[in-house]
């Protein structure tokens, strides 16, 4: 394989992955929140309040566990995430030659919903989560939209399509 082909695979990858597992991760919190998300009735009697834990909890709330994510698909999926994003952290910086800032943040919004204190509601670390692996993913997209024109200021002195074998 060329070395220019090679080089366009990795610029490829490297520009759709994060897109492609926000997409995915999209469709799956979607279905999730469908299954597992309903909402309490507020009545203000402190007897209630107490019961429901409301005051810890929220209104709002996924069915099950309040604390963490039980599901074995949510867990693999925040898992594959997080590969996917360290493999672009240590990909991009060491054969692309591009910020790593938008890979570190792909890893951390899949990786903060698994991360304590279970002693609150998930639901508070899932929409942080998914607010840094929204802007990591398109923070990536942006960095890799230059990787083949002349002006990028992240791309190597030397050319990638001299075609070696």
């Amino acid at each position: 394989m060329l070395l220019s082909q090679q080089y366009r695979r990795l610029v490829f990858f490297h520009k759709y992955a994060a897109l492609l597992y926000l997409l995915l991760y999209s469709l799956s919190m979607g279905l999730f929140f469908k299954l597992r998300l309903y909402e309490l009735e507020y009545y203000p009697l402190d007897s209630y309040l107490t019961k429901h834990k409301i005051r810890e909890y929220g209104l709002v709330r996924l069915r099950g566990n309040l604390g963490s994510i039980r599901e074995w698909w949510m867990l693999l999926l925040l898992l594959i995430g997080i590969g996917v994003g360290l493999l672009l952290f240590f990909d991009t910086g060491r054969k692309l030659k591009q910020p790593r800032a938008a890979a570190l943040l792909v890893t951390l919004g899949a990786l903060i919903p698994l991360l304590p204190p279970y002693n609150e509601n998930v639901l508070t670390r899932i929409a942080v989560g998914t607010g840094l692996l929204f802007f990591g993913a398109l923070g990536q997209w942006f960095f890799n939209l230059s990787s083949f024109s002349k002006k990028s200021p992240y791309r190597k002195q030397h050319s990638y399509f001299d075609d070696v074998r």
